[in-house]
């Protein structure tokens, strides 16, 4: 069943074209309304590609406040936050930066899945429990099952956002040279340079990414793809990823992870993967420390992606001063690290209440 959406309705004015002999550049974000970080996306991300002289749309698509779990939790609240909803500034921020929002939907629930979330079974695709093994969408494990079924509607989103993007070359009669996929909770701390891209001959078919953490693929944090490569690989992710033939290259490579699954499908799209240094994409996790009203990062930037296993890998480190953001304390953290396997917890969030960690959920609400 299709998620009912509600769209920000745009300005006639965002709504004209502009000239075409600029370079172009679509900025996709996907993710929750309630993780969404506004500042420095403008700031750092939008301005600074308008001042390079390309011409800037962006596109949106979160899940709603209360739908993040394809549950209505808290139905008295979502009206509330959709009428105190932060795009139609967001909006007025970006087109006073010299880009155009062409595109904002809130969903009603999670991103619609092709085939659906229900045909994905051992039984349909019995390869798949060995494919992003670490997260499988086949797992047992509730949490880990969403961790890779939200992978697959993190797809979903971009394919829906690269169509809107055709319509729009279609009525303005350009095409996007570039499309940048940026998550709701990226934090840019430094302004976005794209000079060494622009002039690489290459670009069309490039994937460009984070050259640390790469978990034995590419980095998925943040993803800059030129033009036939984001249509190569964005758009045909979810075919690949449950093509049984596709499958045995994946267990070839031993591909656990999303970043090595999207690595494989790269190659085999006959793409180029490019990492670059942090300090080209200098992107970190934050969050809103909503009981200060101010943002904070969820831990040093040379620790972004860090777990138990990550003493091999290069870790993200910049040469240069980045914009400071203090660390979440402990109670933001918790907030932070909240899931769907625990929906109370998560609208506690929301509802910018802290709580302890052995806190009793159902006497809290």
């Amino acid at each position: 069943m299709c998620a009912r959406c509600m769209c920000i309705v745009l300005s006639c004015i965002a709504c004209q074209a502009q000239g075409t002999s600029q370079e172009a550049i679509a900025i996709l974000t996907t993710g929750t309304e309630a993780r969404f970080i506004q500042p420095s996306k403008v700031d750092q991300l939008i301005k600074p590609l308008v001042d390079q002289g390309y011409r800037v749309d962006v596109y949106i698509q979160l899940v709603a406040r209360g739908y993040e779990s394809s549950t209505r939790w808290a139905l008295n609240e979502i009206q509330a936050a959709r009428d105190n909803f932060s795009l139609p500034s967001f909006q007025s921020s970006v087109e006073q930066a010299g880009a155009r929002l062409k595109h904002a939907e809130l969903l009603s629930g999670q991103p619609t899945l092709t085939p659906s979330e229900s045909s994905i079974t051992e039984a349909n695709y019995p390869w798949l429990s060995k494919v992003m093994s670490q997260y499988s969408p086949l797992s047992s494990n509730i949490k880990k099952q969403n961790a890779g079924l939200n992978v697959l509607r993190r797809y979903s989103s971009l394919t829906a956002m690269v169509e809107k993007s055709a319509s729009v070359e279609k009525a303005d009669q350009f095409q996007y040279d570039m499309f940048l996929v940026t998550r709701d909770d990226d934090y840019w701390m430094r302004a976005l340079d794209l000079t060494n891209v622009r002039s690489d001959p290459e670009k069309a078919v490039s994937v460009y990414s984070k050259n640390c953490y790469t978990w034995n693929g590419i980095n998925d944090k943040t993803l800059l793809f030129g033009r036939t490569a984001a249509h190569a690989i964005i758009t045909h992710f979810m075919e690949k990823f449950i093509d049984p033939e596709m499958g045995k290259i994946f267990i070839s490579r031993n591909a656990q992870a999303a970043e090595s699954i999207l690595q494989v499908i790269t190659d085999f799209s006959g793409m180029k993967s490019k990492p670059l240094p942090f300090d080209q994409i200098p992107t970190v996790i934050a969050t809103s420390d909503q009981m200060q009203a101010s943002l904070c990062i969820t831990g040093p930037v040379e620790q972004q992606g860090n777990d138990a296993h990550s003493d091999t890998e290069t870790k993200c480190q910049a040469s240069g001063p980045l914009q400071s953001l203090p660390l979440c304390d402990q109670q933001v953290h918790l907030n932070v690290g909240v899931h769907e396997g625990t929906p109370l917890r998560h609208i506690m969030a929301q509802r910018k209440i802290r709580i302890e960690p052995n806190a009793d959920l159902q006497n809290t609400l």
